[in-house]
């Protein structure tokens, strides 16, 4: 990490005042979403070469991480301010595009880039606009930094599964048929933890053999090589007959549910998740947590689930997980950071305060503890009840919190100058998301005495800020503003 960071001043300080360009459109080249099995095929183990239109394929290196994925320190006990337990911790899929669809988490010269830092509160982030078996490489290096697992996305239109689509599925079988390790090995080098898809379509039952037999395959390798972040996802569309029925509730899709995650449609209501937890154990005898790799979906866009009277106190009582998706571009949060104001700092403000808001809640303190809401928007506002009612916030540093300071420059991988140790080496805007530094686990427990996990609301003398107006290192640093006799801030 130290070595990108000095590659990145010294190209910035190299750069001089001569005007930064962002990227354009058709700069790079990126891989074709249903080509992931002949790429895997010219790929060999890494001895061939990749070519897109005849032509060898230079961007692989974006396309490429080169963090490997940390385990995650899952904290109950003092570390929990939501006094959840192992058998009610959610896991979070976040289902979204990363960025725009021009260049999604490439490292660019545009200040105006997402820099999501919210990692502590979700287990998987979906970019559901990156190719089938691809991820954006700095986009891979800050998830795996945190713990957290990254995919692209199989987007097969809805209906019956095209030929090309049908020729790379069956063409991942055949390769996972000769040699099981080959498409895991290929996709835990390019740093992507699993298949993911929008699976709303029919096809034959030899497709859904095969990529049962292939996620099967990227399972047992990842395990073997202890990667803890393995996980392919399914939209529950497709069934294990190879037919097309939404909301079976893993009645037909048991099959599947071995060695993929499922997420739901969006017309689950109070009632209908009631079976899943049994049904979850029995596809997967003996797995930890199996029921919580079933994510109830959110549909960010759509203000869905439509029967949401009640939905998430009852999601609170049953043993599922929690997933959001929307939408195929861009994610909502990021579409709509114009809502701050027009300037490139405000869109970046708003877009930032609007997750701290809606993975902690509506105040930003996990130990003030807001009643949950029932709706069916989710758009965090100061009575928003936050993910974090639900997910423990998970930090992939292993230390004793109680013993062990937290380092960090507060670097969120963005800037409109970049610092070095304090010392100006360029007054050109960048943004490089794979370079971000460790986050505070919780945005923010603030209480007035140590560890205390519950704060009354209003109560609060302190409160955090990222900002872009100074940095050690980087282009943003903290800032702790406001007035407490006595005030921690852990």
């Amino acid at each position: 990490m130290k070595k990108n960071l000095l590659l990145l001043s010294g190209m910035l300080a190299a750069s001089g005042m001569v005007q930064a360009q962002s990227l354009q459109t058709g700069y790079v080249t990126n891989p074709e979403s249903a080509e992931l099995h002949t790429y895997i095929n010219a790929w060999n183990d890494g001895k061939g070469n990749i070519t897109i239109d005849s032509k060898t394929w230079e961007d692989e290196e974006f396309y490429t991480s080169r963090v490997k994925p940390r385990t995650r320190i899952e904290r109950y006990g003092a570390g929990d301010v939501n006094n959840l337990t192992a058998e009610n911790d959610k896991r979070i899929m976040w289902w979204v595009p990363i960025g725009d669809p021009s260049f999604w988490a490439i490292p660019n010269a545009q200040f105006d880039s997402e820099v999501f830092s919210c990692w502590s509160y979700i287990d998987h982030f979906g970019s559901f606009s990156n190719p089938y078996g691809w991820v954006d490489g700095a986009f891979a290096d800050v998830a795996h930094k945190n713990g957290v697992a990254v995919s692209g996305v199989a987007s097969v239109p809805q209906g019956s599964v095209p030929q090309n689509w049908t020729n790379c599925f069956n063409g991942l079988g055949s390769i996972n048929s000769q040699d099981q390790t080959k498409v895991p090995k290929f996709l835990l080098y390019h740093g992507v933890d699993g298949l993911t898809y929008n699976s709303e379509w029919s096809t034959s039952t030899t497709v859904m053999a095969n990529l049962n037999n292939t996620h099967a395959g990227i399972v047992k390798y990842f395990n073997e090589k202890g990667i803890p972040t393995v996980e392919n996802l399914w939209y529950d569309g497709t069934t294990d007959g190879a037919g097309n029925k939404f909301d079976s509730f893993l009645s037909n899709q048991s099959g599947m549910f071995k060695d993929a995650s499922m997420f739901s449609n969006y017309n689950w209501n109070s009632n209908s998740l009631d079976n899943v937890p049994s049904r979850a154990n029995s596809a997967r005898p003996g797995a930890t947590r199996a029921p919580f790799y079933y994510y109830a979906g959110c549909n960010m866009q759509g203000g869905e689930p439509k029967n949401y009277t009640g939905a998430y106190s009852r999601l609170q009582r049953t043993g599922v997980s929690i997933g959001y998706w929307g939408a195929h571009t861009r994610n909502m949060f990021w579409e709509g950071r114009g809502a701050g104001g027009t300037s490139a700092l405000a869109r970046q403000q708003y877009y930032l305060d609007r997750c701290e808001k809606f993975f902690t809640n509506g105040v930003r303190n996990p130990a003030v503890h807001l009643s949950i809401i029932d709706r069916a928007n989710h758009h965090p506002d100061e009575i928003w009840h936050g993910v974090s009612t639900f997910r423990n916030a998970a930090s992939a540093i292993n230390h004793t919190i109680a013993n062990e300071a937290f380092y960090t420059f507060f670097n969120l991988g963005n800037g409109t100058f970049f610092n070095w140790k304090g010392q100006r080496l360029s007054d050109n805007e960048w943004y490089s998301l794979g370079i971000q530094d460790y986050m505070p686990t919780w945005r923010f427990w603030f209480a007035p005495t140590f560890m205390a996990s519950t704060v009354t609301k209003g109560s609060q003398g302190l409160q955090a800020d990222f900002i872009w107006d100074d940095a050690y290192v980087g282009g943003s640093c903290l800032k702790i503003s406001g007035s407490a006799s006595t005030e921690y801030l852990h």
